[in-house]
């Protein structure tokens, strides 16, 4: 399943913690159409900070099985980081299906949260992550 807004109000945070300190390529996933947001902002919380990315979810996601990069964070032990998508200046709806978060160079700690598990963890709920083959 999967989710989606256009009202400029909306946002959509998804908190995740790692297990290890370390590098994690950032990933996401939507189904594109003429309909979807051509200038959908991401903020990735990490320990640097936030930072945004555009996606434009006109056109498939660009990268293996489907999954988008937005680029790679450090993220540690210490705290709760989250990916979050917001609507204002989208330019279209902001479609929400799957983040990742994969542990670089060598990916040992590559985890997947869905949509089902993405709204639990929005609700502060705990989710289990599933991991990704």
């Amino acid at each position: 399943g999967y989710h989606y807004s256009s009202d400029q109000k909306a946002t959509a945070r998804f908190p995740f913690s790692v297990t290890r300190a370390g590098d994690y390529e950032v990933r996401v996933t939507w189904l594109p159409h003429e309909n979807r947001a051509k200038t959908a902002t991401v903020r990735i919380t990490s320990l640097s900070g936030d930072h945004d990315v555009t996606i434009d979810q006109t056109k498939a996601p660009k990268g293996s099985d489907g999954f988008q990069s937005i680029g790679t964070y450090a993220f540690d032990e210490s705290k709760n980081f989250a990916v979050t998508f917001l609507v204002a200046g989208a330019q279209g709806n902001v479609h929400i299906d799957a983040v990742q978060v994969v542990r670089t160079p060598d990916h040992p700690g590559l985890f997947s949260l869905n949509l089902p598990g993405l709204v639990r963890a929005a609700r502060g709920e705990k989710v289990e992550r599933a991991p990704c083959w």
